[in-house]
């Protein structure tokens, strides 16, 4: 901020079973429905597009916060 350090930070507040398994199912249709191009045993970080994954989430009942301070 202002040419300084800033820190960013997200929170996902939810019932645990909603927070992990949902993502994974949406990262099933995705690749099944060929969002992700690549083939392999991957990191989702590493070949899922972070913005349009976590726009999809919400709709679904995951919601995530971002913070700066």
């Amino acid at each position: 901020q202002d040419g300084g350090q800033a820190h960013r930070w997200y929170t996902c507040v939810g019932r645990m079973k909603s927070i992990t398994s949902i993502p994974a199912a949406l990262g099933a249709v995705m690749l099944g429905q060929g969002e992700i191009a690549e083939r392999g045993a991957f990191a989702p970080e590493a070949v899922i597009d972070p913005g349009p994954f976590l726009a999809k989430l919400e709709p679904l009942g995951v919601k995530i916060e971002e913070h700066e301070g």
